[in-house]
């Protein structure tokens, strides 16, 4: 038999560093930029936080990678961007993007849920190493954007 268990992921939202918003609610009329389908769902949850935040839909505007989306941040395509918190890391190991995190400001932290199912046998005291996806669902998820990052240069 298997159980269901909730499994949490921190989405983070960034601005421009010189950006006036201070949260979330200062961002009513904002564009927010968003990838096509790299880790959307956790995305999509976090739009929904943000929407339940604002009281209403917000605008998105999609981007095929990491790095387009971390450029359309900078060149003003967007307002805001909304990504999953691995990935910061994975653009500042980038080239030519190592100074991101200076250019930018992190304005909150999502903690969006999702259900897994667990696996028959997985025992929470001694888990296999397969049974432990929740405590590496962020660097699996950089792992999946490196990969992505790295075949989108490549190209």
């Amino acid at each position: 038999m298997s159980e269901t268990r909730t499994q949490s992921t921190p989405v983070a939202v960034y601005v421009r560093a010189e950006d006036a918003a201070q949260s979330v609610q200062d961002t009513a009329g904002y564009t927010f930029g968003i990838l096509s389908s790299l880790d959307r769902e956790n995305t999509d949850r976090g739009l929904a936080e943000i929407e339940t935040a604002l009281g209403g839909a917000v605008q998105t505007k999609e981007f095929a990678g990491i790095t387009q989306l971390a450029d359309g941040l900078l060149a003003g395509e967007c307002d805001a961007i909304v990504m999953n918190l691995a990935y910061i890391d994975v653009i500042g190991e980038t080239e030519g993007y190592t100074d991101f995190e200076s250019k930018v400001r992190e304005l909150e932290i999502l903690h969006v849920e999702s259900e897994k199912q667990k696996r028959p046998g997985c025992s929470p005291i001694r888990a296999a190493p397969m049974c432990r996806r929740s405590t590496r669902s962020i660097s699996a998820a950089a792992i999946r954007a490196r990969a992505f990052t790295r075949s989108a240069a490549a190209t």
